[in-house]
């Protein structure tokens, strides 16, 4: 009896691996209505628009936070700050940047300006999940 429970526990979790798992589909609202939802309050130039609008919708939280996207010279190739009276504000009305590099001599622009948009899109997203902890 033990053998057969074991057969057959063993048969359900063999069977169960070739189950094909749904595909991941895209949103089905429309690009506009995006637009209009998650780009309130937000500051983003053209080079970063679609990664960021891809990101946010991960943070639902964030969509009516003010960000604000701003070139500097960085080390890194990007980082994420609250503004200086975030002391002062509540939580929600608070405002945050986003900084990303200009520094040309650790090659940081040049990397963004090549990457893909999935990863652009991976490492803003990151960094939003950074103003969700602020």
């Amino acid at each position: 009896m033990k053998w057969f429970i074991v057969t057959i526990v063993f048969f359900f979790f063999h069977i169960s691996g070739f189950i094909p798992a749904r595909a991941q589909t895209e949103s089905l609202v429309q690009p506009d209505t995006l637009c209009s939802i998650y780009t309130i309050n937000k500051m983003i130039d053209s080079v970063t628009f679609r990664p960021v609008l891809k990101a946010i919708q991960k943070y639902p939280d964030l969509a009516d936070c003010h960000i604000e996207f701003r070139y500097k010279k960085l080390n890194t190739l990007m980082a994420a700050r609250p503004t200086m009276d975030f002391l002062f504000c509540r939580k929600e009305n608070r405002k945050y940047v986003i900084f990303v590099s200009t520094n040309s001599s650790n090659n940081c622009r040049k990397v963004f300006s090549r990457m893909s948009e999935q990863s652009m899109t991976g490492i803003i997203g990151h960094e939003l999940a950074h103003i969700v902890d602020y």
